[in-house]
């Protein structure tokens, strides 16, 4: 009998350990192993901050050969800059971004945050902040480009007003796509 209540024992503390295990490897915060200003120079994705003594200038830099008959690809054509288009209604005010035709910020405007104050509207999109919420879409084609978050859009007008009367706004953003053939 007392056999049993050993075996009982040390699986419970087996259970335990494995148990305590688990949760390490779940919410375990592992401290810095260095400090702040050496921890730049050992981030991987960010390069070393050098001096610039070692880099090689732009100009020595070999000139890239052509081959016969081969056309060189232009340098990337910029993309058209990314606008924010105000959108204001009796309710909302809304800032939609260009690039993506992002909702990025969102405002009741007849709801304060503090009832029966003249305080800021209540926000419920916001690009920035410790409560970060923005509203993105996309379109995935397998026949042909579509845009999606990253696209720029273009929009006829920068601001945009529901009228007296006036139920809906309609914002129209249109995405222009180029085919570059080269011969």
């Amino acid at each position: 009998m007392n056999n049993a209540r050993s075996f009982l024992w040390i699986a419970l503390a087996a259970l335990g350990f494995l148990l305590w295990n688990a949760w390490q490897n779940d919410y375990h915060r592992a401290a810095p192993l260095a400090p702040p200003s050496q921890q730049a120079s050992l981030d991987p994705e960010r390069p070393a901050q050098s001096s610039g003594a070692d880099l090689p200038a732009a100009d020595s830099a070999p000139a890239a050969a052509v081959a016969d008959g081969a056309v060189e690809a232009p340098a990337t054509t910029p993309e058209p800059a990314a606008r924010i288009v105000r959108v204001v209604s009796d309710v909302l005010e809304l800032e939609i971004d260009t690039r993506g035709g992002t909702v990025s910020k969102a405002n009741l405007r007849a709801y304060p945050v503090q009832a029966g104050t003249t305080t800021p509207s209540v926000q419920l999109f916001d690009p920035a902040g410790e409560h970060f919420f923005v509203a993105q879409s996309g379109l995935v084609s397998a026949n042909s480009a579509a845009p999606d978050h990253r696209a720029v859009f273009a929009a006829a007008q920068d601001e945009y007003r529901l009228g007296e009367g006036q139920d809906r706004i309609e914002i129209p953003l249109t995405w222009i796509f180029y085919v570059l053939s080269f011969t």
